[in-house]
């Protein structure tokens, strides 16, 4: 058995609570998810000790000193290919080693990262932050993986955020994440497609709910930031913009993933020009990805679409905070973003959107909206077809806007059910079965 915390625990102050999963502040639309995320935790948990595990913690520490930020288990910032993918592989091996043997020391990996390990081991409660982590097409999905599986290992209950789930292509993956899922506390999902998927993966019942996106909870919007922003890029007189973001994406299952991403970037300078031509709105390009240390973010793409659509857009280099790039989207006319929480962003100020989709999460939250048929999928889409949807979002701007301030009100509704949801989860004890033998493949 892994006891759940009791209720008096919860308002004690030595309650010790580990946030691992977070790609936070190098993304705007995960920095409001981790700060929703955050947001929650206080909200139940008022006086916990909040540790969390990031890549970057000096990055994280500037946004959210709420939070203690140790390093990622296996992090490495080399220059050098091989030698980052060897730190990587070797800190997460040996923390996959101590979890199947249950240690809770960290043996064997160096100071910051044994730290982190203890962190995980030793919590009252560890939280996956919301988001969009749980899938196996990045290569991040084992180090994500092997720090829940340090927590389920030792009995230590976990609870998830609300979270797309999948798909988990390799067996592997899947095994690993179905045998921590089986024995988490809670598991919140934010669409439907993640909730299919999650009872596809055989979990369901009481331990697995259904709520929004975190950031579908913030609305507040920096208008006077996004004003002054704005005069400074275009001067005193501002034209129509419909805004939009862009996704370097891998295209998987491509056999030349590289055509596929020229292919999307020529689609994108189409619909651009389309739009000028048709509409005269300038296509806004707006940054949602920061650069970090070792981290590219999304300000060569907007460089290489400025140079091929100087006379039809605008291109906003800088990276912006959560608040100003809501700002700075509801300008703007209509959005057409290819990153899905930009899209977010856009309906939370009720702008006419369009999601270039790249995967099911973008179309799960849209269907949430009741905007599904408002997607098209970034593989397949043709300019002259999202130019067409663009437009009739326009024409319906005002029944779109009604719609949308009823189910905004709809959804505010959900948070205290999903604080209800944290709170029940980790007051009741769970069976997590026997303990994985050492050594011994932890599938279900």
């Amino acid at each position: 058995m892994v006891r759940g915390l009791p209720n008096q625990l919860i308002q004690q102050n030595n309650v010790n609570i580990t946030l691992v999963g977070v790609n936070g502040a190098l993304n705007s639309g995960d920095q409001e998810l981790c700060a929703g995320t955050i947001r929650l935790l206080r909200s139940v948990f008022p006086h916990a000790r909040l540790q969390g595990i990031h890549r970057s913690p000096e990055l994280q520490s500037r946004h959210f000193p709420e939070v203690e930020w140790l390093p990622q288990i296996g992090v490495s910032y080399s220059q050098n290919r091989f030698l980052r993918r060897w730190t990587n592989a070797t800190g997460i091996g040996a923390a996959a080693v101590g979890a199947a043997l249950h240690l809770r020391s960290g043996y064997g990996l160096p100071s910051e990262a044994r730290t982190s390990y203890q962190a995980i081991a030793t919590a009252d409660l560890v939280v996956g932050c919301a988001g969009g982590w749980l899938e196996d097409h990045y290569v991040s999905i084992w180090t994500n993986l092997v720090h829940l599986a340090i927590a389920t290992a030792n009995r230590v209950p976990v609870f998830f955020a609300p979270q797309s789930i999948g798909p988990f292509s390799r067996p592997a993956s899947r095994r690993l994440a179905t045998w921590i899922f089986r024995r988490a506390c809670g598991l919140a999902v934010r669409e439907e497609i993640s909730l299919d998927y999650a009872r596809s993966m055989g979990l369901g019942g009481a331990k697995l709910r259904l709520f929004p996106d975190l950031a579908l909870f913030a609305e507040q919007a920096d208008h006077a930031g996004a004003d002054a922003l704005l005069t400074k890029i275009c001067g005193s007189e501002i034209p129509p913009l419909a805004g939009t973001t862009l996704m370097p994406w891998s295209f998987p299952g491509s056999a030349n993933p590289a055509d596929e991403m020229t292919r999307y970037l020529d689609k994108v300078e189409r619909v651009t020009r389309l739009l000028f031509q048709r509409t005269g709105m300038k296509t806004l390009f707006l940054r949602q990805i920061r650069d970090d240390k070792g981290y590219r973010g999304d300000g060569g793409l907007l460089e290489q679409m400025a140079s091929r659509t100087r006379d039809c857009s605008i291109v906003c280099p800088d990276y912006l905070e959560p608040a100003l790039l809501r700002g700075m989207i509801a300008r703007c006319q209509a959005f057409w973003g290819s990153r899905m929480h930009s899209n977010i962003f856009a309906a939370t100020q009720r702008v006419p959107v369009v999601t270039v989709a790249y995967q099911h999460k973008a179309e799960g939250i849209m269907k949430m909206l009741g905007l599904g048929d408002q997607v098209v999928w970034i593989d397949s889409f043709q300019p002259e077809v999202l130019v067409g949807l663009i437009e009739d979002a326009l024409r319906q701007h005002p029944a779109i806007a009604r719609h949308l301030d009823e189910k905004f009100c709809a959804l505010q509704a959900e948070w205290p059910q999903l604080q209800e949801f944290l709170r029940n989860s980790v007051a009741q004890d769970r069976t997590v079965g026997q303990r994985v033998p050492p050594g011994s493949n932890p599938a279900p």
